[in-house]
């Protein structure tokens, strides 16, 4: 593949400047913008990588712990093309957003039995040294009730994420005071295999009827946003994807809590063919480069304006 075109060389730089803004570290985004980059240009190519056609090209054995004390070797293997790496980086990523939502429960739950309210800021470090970061932020918004904001939510009965695999993660924080709230989860994946992000945002306005009592307070969404972003093998097919609202008011005469959740769709990069396999959650799962997932973020806020926070997927 010619790496030195100027066409090769932009791409690169614009999905660089992408993932600084993002937040990522400089290390971690030329990393994920070289991979992005290699994988276009074999799209261009019309080429493929094989991960099922040798068993072993490599006299290294990719363990976990090879992997995480030899970061930069490993990665430079990814970008050399090795299909025994790529597909080891691959079944570790997958491994991870599938498991991702378990362990931060277990996390949260902790520091909930333990300080009596969650973290805003969580990180899970796998033995391959892949990490998951989770970021859940409640503050008091300034819009007006009059205020026209626009929102990306839809009354399109969406199929969700019922039915699938979703976890509890936990609470938030209690509003204080009535008023317009906002409330969000930033979940990101740094894997050798790529980059990828899910990020739910809702706003609300909190009345709060008798200072004495919840029962009477109400809670109405107004606002909603979510964004999805990736680069490398993990492929975000919807950067915008789609938000659900099946209700939007929240009282305890009626519905309890207001429901809010974006649909990521998910799959591996065309460039990368074969199968994978590996364990989440105890349950054996084999993948293809052609499966489509989906994975959920998800919002609910009670009547008196908790807002819990859950994570899912569906194959």
């Amino acid at each position: 593949m010619d790496v030195s075109s100027p066409i090769y060389a932009t791409e690169k730089q614009s999905n660089y400047k992408k993932l600084i803004n993002e937040g990522l570290s400089v290390e971690d985004a030329l990393y994920y913008s070289e991979l992005q980059a290699s994988l276009d240009q074999l799209k261009k190519e019309n080429k493929t990588i094989d991960v099922d056609s040798v068993r072993s090209l490599s006299a290294v054995e990719y363990t976990d712990d090879y992997i995480r004390k030899n970061k930069k070797e490993f990665r430079e293997k990814i970008l050399q093309q090795d299909p025994v790496a790529i597909k080891k980086a691959t079944e570790n990523a997958l491994q991870s957003h599938f498991e991702g939502n378990d362990l931060l429960a277990k996390l949260v739950k902790e520091d909930i039995e333990k300080n009596g309210k969650p973290k805003s800021f969580y990180e899970i470090t796998f033995p391959s040294g892949d990490r998951m970061q989770a970021t859940f932020e409640s503050v008091k918004e300034v819009d007006s009730d009059s205020d026209q904001v626009e929102t990306n939510a839809s009354s399109q009965p969406y199929a969700g994420p019922w039915g699938s695999n979703v976890t509890t993660i936990g609470q938030g924080t209690l509003p204080s005071s009535s008023g317009n709230w906002g409330t969000s989860t930033d979940i990101k994946f740094y894997n050798a295999a790529g980059y990828a992000s899910n990020y739910l945002q809702i706003k609300y306005t909190l009345d709060k009827k008798n200072t004495s009592t919840a029962d009477d307070d109400t809670v109405s969404v107004y606002y909603t946003y979510s964004t999805a972003s990736s680069s490398g093998i993990m492929e975000v097919v919807t950067p915008n994807p789609n938000v659900g609202r099946p209700y939007d008011k929240a009282s305890k005469s009626s519905n309890l809590y207001t429901q809010t959740f974006s649909d990521a769709t998910m799959k591996l990069s065309a460039q990368v063919s074969g199968s994978y396999n590996f364990v989440a959650g105890g349950i054996s799962v084999t993948l293809t480069h052609s499966t489509i997932w989906h994975e959920f973020s998800i919002i609910e806020v009670m009547y008196h304006g908790l807002p819990i926070y859950y994570g899912g997927y569906k194959l």
